[in-house]
């Protein structure tokens, strides 16, 4: 399966996920969130660090991409800063037809598998075709769509990585870009999906 065909499935795995994420008693909260108090080490008239992304995963049943078993599963991601937005790697809706809905997004993304107590990556290929650096606004949320194969796993997670300084200049310097992981999904909740 083409990278793009692969795409498309995450794309409406994602948009009947962001459905569910409306309708799943436990997910979280909507709105604007309370942002970090200062503490005592804070700097008067210096902006506090930005805080990181939130990321939610959960499953939402199984799913084949082609003849490989697996599982659909829902990311939310959410950007709790009042004024800043995070950048992540990523799509933009229009390299996809048809474009990518709104309150979606398409980041490049990691997926680690825990097996024997260790977490080891799970490889994507990506496609660099309509690939750019793609802002979540402040205090906003969207999702996407990610599969995670079926096998001798105990829990998986997926991550987001994101920057907070101007996208040009990201990279200069060890921690421009930083890794966010999500909760983790274990066996056990793959198990009641059968």
């Amino acid at each position: 399966m083409t990278a793009r065909m692969m795409l498309k499935v995450l794309i409406i795995a994602g948009a009947v996920a962001s459905a569910r994420f409306g309708l799943a008693a436990d997910a979280p909260a909507k709105g604007p969130t309370t942002p970090a108090k200062p503490s005592a080490g804070d700097v008067p008239g210096k902006p506090l660090p930005p805080q990181p992304a939130r990321i939610h995963l959960q499953l939402v049943g199984r799913q084949k991409v082609g003849e490989a078993p697996g599982y659909g599963a829902a990311v939310e991601i959410s950007n709790p800063n009042k004024s800043r937005p995070l950048k992540f790697i990523g799509y933009k809706p229009d390299s996809f037809s048809p474009p990518i809905p709104k309150g979606q997004i398409s980041p490049i993304h990691k997926i680690q598998l825990k097996q024997a107590g260790k977490w080891k990556d799970d490889p994507i290929g990506w496609c660099g075709w309509g690939m750019d650096a793609i802002e979540l606004p402040p205090q906003s949320t969207a999702s996407f769509g990610v599969w995670i194969p079926e096998g001798d796993w105990q829990a998986a997670r997926v991550g987001v990585t994101w920057t907070t300084v101007p996208f040009e200049r990201a990279g200069e310097k060890p921690g421009d870009f930083t890794t966010e992981w999500s909760n983790e999904v274990t066996r056990k909740e793959v198990e009641a999906l059968k």
